[in-house]
């Protein structure tokens, strides 16, 4: 069962008066038009899913052997070895 709620809304005369047209040039209710606005400022705010990138790493953890955590160079070289990076 949908519920409704009765609420009084202030807004701009020139706003008002745009609202008023489009809902006219719709052939809808005003009302249902101010829903429509809300539901789609509504889902364009829902949190987005964050991306989650999968566990790839392959051994035992941690750096090749001879590396170092530090060693941003030698790393970036060998991730882009062969890839004409």
């Amino acid at each position: 069962m949908l519920r409704h709620m009765r609420t009084t809304l202030d807004l701009p005369d020139p706003l008002f008066r745009q609202a008023k047209k489009l809902a006219r040039a719709r052939k809808i209710p005003f009302r249902a038009l101010v829903a429509e606005a809300l539901r789609r400022v509504i889902k364009e705010e829902a949190p987005r899913r964050g991306f989650k990138l999968a566990e790839r790493s392959r051994g035992s953890g941690g750096l090749v052997n001879g590396l170092s955590w530090t060693d941003w160079d030698r790393i970036r070289d060998l991730v882009y070895e062969g890839h004409g990076g």
